[in-house]
C-alpha cells in the first residue's frame, strides 16, 4: 500500500545526482518555484549525491532563496564485478549521512528527480525508513516505479503528453516526477538570484 500524499506538505525533500554543473542545477529552480506556488509554506530541502565534491555550484545553490537547506553528499564511483557504480565503502559512509538528513528534516514528501540510476533509489528508500514520507519518482526504467509510492511518466512519455520536441528542454525533466503530484510547469522559468559575492563583483 502506498503511503498517502500529504494534503499540505511542510517539508519536501528533493533528491538529485545527475550533474553538479551550475546550469543543470539551476534548471531545477523552475520545479522548486512550482512547488512553492502550490505549497507556499512548504520548506524545500535538496539532497544532491555528487561525484564532484566542492564544485563551485554548491556555494551558489546553498544560497538559493527557494531552498531551506542543501546537502551535497559526495559519492566515489568505481568498478565492482566489472560494473561501474558506487561500492560498499562509499555506502557505509553515505547511509549514516542520509539517515542524519532524514531525521533532521523529517520530510513529509520525498521526490527523486533522477530518471536513471540505482543510487538515488537506494537513498530514497533508506531515508523513507526514518520518516513517514511517501516517495515519488520518474518511471523511466520499467519496474522502478514499484520501489516508490508514486511515479510520474518516463521522460519520452512526458514529452509526448506535453507535445514537446525530443530531446526536450532539460528544465522539463524535473516536471516528469511532479506530474505524479498533478503539478505542471505552465511556463515557469528558472529562478536566478544574485548572491552577496556576485553583488561584490558587480
Amino acid at each position: 500500500m502506498p503511503r498517502p500524499l500529504p494534503v499540505e506538505p511542510h517539508r519536501i525533500l528533493l533528491i538529485k545526482s545527475h550533474s553538479a554543473g551550475i546550469g543543470d542545477i539551476l534548471r531545477s529552480s523552475a520545479a522548486w518555484a512550482v512547488l512553492k506556488k502550490r505549497w507556499p509554506d512548504a520548506e524545500l530541502h535538496l539532497v544532491f549525491l555528487t561525484r564532484w565534491p566542492g564544485y563551485p555550484s554548491e556555494a551558489l545553490i546553498q544560497e538559493h532563496h527557494l531552498l531551506s537547506s542543501t546537502h551535497f553528499l559526495p559519492m566515489q564511483e568505481g568498478r565492482f564485478a566489472g560494473i561501474r557504480g558506487v561500492g560498499p565503502r562509499t555506502w557505509r559512509r553515505l547511509l549514516p549521512e542520509l539517515r542524519r538528513v532524514a531525521q533532521e528534516v523529517q520530510p513529509d514528501l520525498i521526490i527523486d528527480h533522477e530518471p536513471f540510476g540505482i543510487e538515488t533509489s537506494i537513498a530514497a528508500r533508506w531515508m523513507r525508513r526514518f520518516c513517514a514520507a511517501p516517495t515519488v519518482v520518474v518511471n523511466q526504467v520499467p519496474g522502478r516505479g514499484w520501489l516508490y509510492d508514486y511515479a510520474g511518466p518516463g521522460l519520452q512519455e512526458y514529452a509526448r503528453r506535453h507535445e514537446l520536441s525530443w530531446p526536450m528542454d532539460y528544465t522539463e525533466r524535473d516536471f516528469a516526477a511532479l506530474a505524479a503530484l498533478g503539478l505542471e510547469r505552465d511556463g515557469q522559468r528558472i529562478v536566478l538570484q544574485e548572491t552577496e559575492a556576485g553583488r561584490y563583483v558587480r
